[in-house]
């Protein structure tokens, strides 16, 4: 159910369905749905590596670190996306 801006189909970070569980609202191209699933995504490997990697078990302390750091921020990046995209 796309909303009309003016003649024509919405933007894609505009379209909405209407009320659907979470995996028709990926399936629909929801583009919130997708950055929040993206945000868990990168969030959630993110306290696994921390326990796992984070001590020098796998790889260096260094990397392990960068590698946290980065997919934190991507996370939080992707969550912050996905809010504003969905307001």
């Amino acid at each position: 159910m796309d909303r009309d801006w003016g003649g024509g189909p919405s933007p894609w970070w505009r379209r909405h369905c209407s009320s659907a569980p979470f995996r028709a609202l990926l399936r629909c191209g929801d583009a919130g749905s997708w950055l929040l699933a993206v945000a868990i995504g990168c969030l959630a490997p993110d306290y696994a590596w921390d326990d796992l990697l984070g001590r020098g078990l796998l790889i260096r302390q260094l990397y392990s670190q960068i590698l946290e750091e980065t997919f934190e921020l991507l996370g939080a990046l992707a969550l912050w996306a996905s809010t504003m995209v969905s307001l």
